[in-house]
């Protein structure tokens, strides 16, 4: 705390920390209107920033509530600010928690191209950025925070299967996607896991020709597993269960308790945890 003060003007240290509480205070259940203030907390501490340190710090706070505004929203503009901040941010200290900001900064990237038409530029060079600095976060991060970078690594590559048709990169993208799940480190982080390997599925089958029911099938089941693992306090647990009620109608299929079997047309049985197969009964 002390070496952090030496980075603003003292007026400056107090509002960098008064925008650091607000911002908490949003995250732990303030109104959204609070974000507009955290906003131009953060941008007179940059100013009052007298170390690079300090800029850096006061920056990516700033790029954090431009995140959490656009998340509330939906304004491209805001989430064109976050990404300008967290950057700025990571350039003018690149040392300053490294791991954690490489992490969110190539998720919200990842927003980005999530958004872009199939081949739309720059996809590329923002998957190539994404690709970089997740691979440079994870061995940075812990347990918890390391598994979902590889579920974003997991994601970049079914991105970069839709935007360019490589089977191969959506392989590795699942591939990732079920590393990152069993590699989650409570149920929350699990049930995140599975429902990004549903919309994994659910892009595969959308670039096919002709449906392919086992992919339809497993997909159902993946947002199923989502819905009934994610704990009742989950912020995502509504949507969890949304996103299962939406696949499911998608398909034609009714609502119904998860079971990890499900079966095919022609009455073979598939284990969607386990992979097992078994023949119709």
């Amino acid at each position: 705390m002390d070496e952090e003060k030496s980075w603003f003007t003292p007026a400056g240290h107090q509002t960098y920390t008064r925008a650091r509480v607000r911002f908490l205070e949003f995250k732990l259940g303030a109104s959204r209107s609070q974000l507009d203030e955290v906003i131009k907390l953060a941008e007179s501490a940059a100013a009052a920033a007298v170390k690079p340190s300090g800029l850096s710090a006061a920056h990516f706070l700033l790029g954090q509530a431009y995140r959490a505004r656009y998340d509330a929203y939906n304004s491209l503009d805001d989430l064109t600010w976050a990404l300008r901040a967290m950057r700025q941010a990571v350039e003018e200290d690149p040392r300053q928690d490294r791991g954690r900001r490489l992490f969110v900064l190539s998720n919200s990237l990842l927003d980005v191209v999530e958004m872009l038409k199939p081949g739309e530029q720059p996809a590329a060079e923002h998957l190539k950025l994404i690709e970089q600095w997740l691979r440079e976060a994870r061995p940075l991060l812990d347990a918890k925070d390391a598994a979902m970078c590889q579920g974003s690594l997991g994601l970049a590559y079914v991105q970069r299967f839709r935007h360019f048709g490589s089977r191969k990169d959506w392989s590795i993208g699942l591939e990732n996607l079920e590393a990152a799940r069993d590699a989650a480190t409570n149920d929350a982080d699990r049930a995140a896991c599975w429902s990004n390997i549903g919309q994994a599925l659910m892009i595969r089958l959308k670039a096919e020709k002709k449906p392919e029911t086992e992919i339809a099938v497993m997909a159902v089941g993946a947002f199923d597993k989502a819905a009934q693992i994610s704990p009742a306090d989950d912020p995502n647990h509504s949507m969890h269960v949304r996103f299962q009620r939406m696949t499911r109608e998608s398909l034609g299929l009714p609502p119904e308790a998860y079971s990890p079997w499900v079966t095919m047309d022609n009455g073979v049985r598939i284990n969607i945890e386990t992979g097992e197969v078994r023949p119709p009964s």
